[in-house]
């Protein structure tokens, strides 16, 4: 994306899955990426977000996913 540019985060965390997208102004899908869950371990969840919501605020060149992840580029 393009410093300042207006774009929105989308983040569903779920039993199995935390998966993020990342959206321009316009509405049209730019990022998505889905991770497993980490189960029973509530900080752990919480780093899991953090870092997914990381990825996504970072220009496209500087995005890595975690191995274990499902990553889509648009």
């Amino acid at each position: 994306m393009v410093a300042g540019a207006t774009c929105a985060i989308g983040v569903d965390v779920g039993g199995t899955k935390i998966e993020a997208i990342l959206l321009d102004g316009a509405g049209h899908e730019r990022w998505r990426e889905r991770i497993a869950s980490p189960r029973g371990d509530y900080d752990a969840s919480l780093q899991a977000i953090a870092g997914i919501v990381n990825r996504a605020r970072k220009p496209p060149a500087a995005r890595t996913a975690p191995s274990a992840s499902v990553h889509r580029a648009t």
